[in-house]
């Protein structure tokens, strides 16, 4: 579910039903330069931190 709902927001994968809306705006229908830069915007955070950051930096 989390993951599957990440990759929809980043737009990774389609949804099989219903509609992604970030900020108002329904994901699936930008255009390939308006996912460049909401994907500029968005990271994925894996579940284990201590294995994708760095825990002596912090994030925003």
């Amino acid at each position: 579910g989390k993951t599957t709902t990440g990759r929809c927001i980043l737009h990774l994968e389609d949804p099989t039903d219903g509609e992604v809306v970030y900020a108002g705006q329904n994901l699936s229908t930008l255009d390939r330069n308006e996912i460049k830069d909401l994907r500029k915007r968005m990271q994925i955070t894996f579940q284990d931190p201590y294995e994708s950051l760095n825990p002596k930096q912090s994030i925003f």
